[in-house]
């Protein structure tokens, strides 16, 4: 997954020219298939690893697999074309595409198809300024839609298709907009309160859909065998954790800064709306379920609401 970069690391690219580029991070949180070979999974039932990982097609020969096929099994399982997450991904390349024809590029530039920073602003990137002063609150989310430069757009390309498409077959096309959204928001919310720097990128929305899978664990924990719910967790926190660190240090010696703010904010907001949104497994609601539920709503308007009174106070 890609960190949001915020757009003074590229308004001033001609002046920084000969720096070293910055590296970017992808990664999807597909676990290995089912294998009773596997002594960690081989007590996990078969239909909790499937519905996860959102593989079961059965086990196929891999030797009669196209490429594309192995790709897409081993990054993107639950990979639909037709779905929330396809149209997503669609949309953000046409912006991407766009918004480089715009005013054309910047160059020099240490990173590959920058699109200007007035194209940028201009199409809605998360300006503190404007959003605080000018009331142009829909910042928020069409940030969520554009991207620094083209290898900002291709890592958030794969992590929208690796998680995104997982979260909505778990979930369903609805509540993975409305989780999209809502940690989209969060997490531009919070980043603009902790930083007043410009930033774009969808990275708040798929730290929300992380956040996600950690409320999918929450809502059903006394659903879910011990040993899934330690695989899913160190998954999610190894995701997390490397993320954060990565974006601590691309930020020293290069002049650059990744928004770990934005990143924390979509993360809590997507937890606390998975948990309030999410049916268990079964369908039944116990009354820790029920507390949970009401837990992740509370505390999802608390934290909106909080960030909001922040910013415009």
């Amino acid at each position: 997954m890609s960190n949001i970069h915020r757009i003074s690391d590229f308004q001033n690219d001609s002046r920084h020219h000969g720096h070293q580029g910055r590296g970017i991070l992808s990664m999807n949180i597909s676990g290995p298939r089912h294998n009773d070979n596997v002594p960690f999974l081989s007590n996990i039932p078969s239909h909790l690893i499937l519905k996860f990982l959102g593989s079961d097609q059965g086990h196929n020969d891999p030797r009669k697999a196209s490429v594309g096929a192995m790709f897409k099994e081993t990054c993107c399982p639950s990979f639909r074309l037709v779905s929330f997450t396809s149209l997503f991904a669609i949309i953000i390349i046409a912006m991407f595409i766009v918004s480089c024809a715009w005013r054309g590029l910047v160059i020099p530039s240490r990173d590959f198809l920058t699109p200007k920073y007035e194209t940028l602003t201009e199409f809605g990137n998360r300006d503190y300024f404007l959003i605080r002063n000018k009331f142009q609150v829909w910042r928020l989310l069409t940030a969520a839609f554009l991207h620094a430069n083209f290898l900002h757009l291709f890592f958030n390309l794969i992590s929208i298709l690796a998680i995104g498409s997982q979260i909505e077959r778990i979930i369903g096309t609805t509540k993975t907009i409305v989780v999209f959204s809502l940690s989209a928001i969060g997490g531009n919310l919070f980043g603009a309160v902790a930083s007043h720097a410009p930033a774009v990128g969808s990275s708040t929305a798929i730290f929300g859909l992380l956040g996600c899978f950690a409320g999918y664990i929450i809502i059903n924990w006394n659903r879910v065998e011990a040993q899934t719910k330690c695989y899913m967790i160190t998954m999610i926190s190894f995701v997390i954790v490397m993320n954060i660190m990565f974006g601590i240090g691309n930020t020293r010696g290069s002049g650059s800064q990744a928004d770990n703010s934005g990143h924390l904010g979509g993360l809590i907001t997507g937890c606390f709306v998975g948990m309030a949104i999410i049916n268990p497994i079964g369908g039944a609601h116990s009354s820790y379920e029920i507390r949970i539920k009401r837990f992740g709503l509370l505390f999802t308007l608390i934290f909106l609401s909080i960030c909001t009174f922040l910013l415009f106070k």
